[in-house]
């Protein structure tokens, strides 16, 4: 049975925005903006249950492994007992992140109906979700061991709850592990957006030509805390897959739309 959760969070995020005209078919624009993302649900909901670890190993306890074994020669280690958490946290705070745009529009009078923008938009993302319970694989994946000691043992030894100090060390073995999400990476991406618009009418009809374009030039995230950021776009990865919302980012995209019509008929 889960337990009922609840949380509060409230955020006054502005955006401010500057547009400049020094000539008629000439505008400068740009915006500095501040955004606030609430944990849903799910993510604020503590679970219970055993863990199981994968060759887990406590570095303040001589390297010995974290948990019971269940057999003599298995590699799985078991916690069980209060204290262990998964799923959802009710301490978990919010996603904050701050973007900055600035852009070109032209509409030059030598050619009516033509409109050409152009913006760079920068989005840096702070505290972001995180699901710590990968990191208790252990030494089953690359570096996994001493992730899991950055993690639980030097950044977040709270996370850890011990025994009594025992067997001529200074600390007892671990007893329990709260692996429930929490506030712990950064992520950023940087983009130009490219639009054209072209629109006209003849002496038949209408002719519309509009163009959109992206290119992602950065997106990038701390894989794991305290991780150098790794780069996403234009790639099929696994990050975004299990914590963001999509798998990588596509790193160009344009398209072109053509459209005629006459009061008789349409064209596209």
């Amino acid at each position: 049975e889960i337990p009922p959760a609840t949380t509060a969070a409230a955020s006054t995020s502005p955006t401010y925005s500057l547009r400049w005209k020094p000539a008629e078919d000439v505008m400068f624009r740009g915006s500095y903006a501040r955004g606030f993302l609430p944990p849903y649900l799910h993510q604020i909901t503590k679970v219970t249950t055993p863990l199981l670890l994968l060759g887990a190993t406590d570095p303040l306890r001589g390297g010995e492994p974290i948990g019971e074994r269940l057999t003599p020669t298995s590699i799985y280690h078991y916690i069980a007992g209060e204290g262990n958490y998964v799923g959802g946290n009710s301490e978990l705070g919010p996603e904050r992140a701050t973007s900055y745009s600035a852009g070109l529009v032209l509409t030059p009078a030598v050619i009516p109906g033509l409109r050409l923008s152009a913006d760079w938009t920068r989005i840096q993302k702070h505290e972001v979700f995180y699901d710590p319970m990968v990191l208790l694989l252990g030494d089953m994946r690359p570096n996994g061991q001493a992730q899991f000691e950055e993690v639980f043992i030097r950044k977040y030894p709270e996370r850890l709850r011990r025994a009594a100090s025992s067997d001529g060390f200074a600390v007892g073995p671990v007893i329990a592990i709260d692996a429930s999400m929490m506030n712990a990476i950064d992520a950023r991406s940087e983009s130009w957006d490219y639009a054209a618009d072209y629109g006209r009418d003849f002496a038949p009809g209408r002719l519309d030509m509009p163009l959109r374009g992206t290119y992602l030039k950065e997106l990038s995230a701390e894989f794991r805390p305290g991780e150098p950021f790794r780069e996403y776009h234009g790639v099929v990865n696994d990050y975004f897959a299990q914590g963001a919302s999509a798998v990588g980012g596509v790193q160009m995209n344009a398209h072109l739309t053509a459209m005629g019509a006459t009061a008789h008929w349409q064209l596209g």
